[in-house]
């Protein structure tokens, strides 16, 4: 068993533009690097890799890729988030993944400190620049954070054909 997750990775420009708004934040915050950050779509915990995989090659070109945007803010005890704005195929995304959509809240972690703490990340106005993603991937997740992808499934934009079989 692995420890697993399926997310839809940053690409450059909106990292950069989501790097170039962080603000300055107190001691004891880390910011994760930036190479980390992501859009979970479902974490799968200790999990059958093999298992998993199967399950994303029925994903594959079979489901339209949402339009996403990163926008406002929020925390979890000891964690700040950007949130995710996203059109209606996401639902379908998070269902087929493994999860029930109504347990969902689409976020980028980019902050994390001691629980005891209180932190206001100041980005509550964040928006971030429009894009679609042209997969979604699964990754294994060890301490440290390091994640490393494993396998990924394409998603239909729409000006793909739907592939006939």
């Amino acid at each position: 068993m692995t420890r697993l997750f399926t997310a839809f990775p940053l690409p450059d420009p909106v990292a950069d533009h989501l790097a170039d708004h962080l603000p300055k934040l107190p001691a004891g915050v880390r910011f994760p690097g930036r190479d980390t950050w992501h859009i979970t779509v479902v974490f799968h915990g200790e999990d059958d890799p093999d298992a998993r995989l199967a399950a994303l090659a029925e994903i594959d070109m079979t489901l339209p890729a949402p339009r996403l945007r990163l926008r406002g803010s929020g925390t979890f005890p000891g964690v700040g988030w950007i949130g995710v704005q996203a059109d209606g195929a996401l639902p379908a995304l998070v269902a087929a993944a493994g999860r029930g959509p109504e347990e969902y809240i689409p976020h980028v972690t980019i902050a994390r400190w001691p629980k005891d703490q209180q932190v206001q990340l100041g980005l509550d106005d964040y928006t971030g620049p429009e894009w679609t993603p042209s997969e979604l991937v699964l990754f294994t997740s060890e301490r440290g954070p390091v994640y490393t992808p494993i396998g990924q499934a394409r998603l239909l934009h729409a000006e793909q054909p739907r592939p006939t079989c």
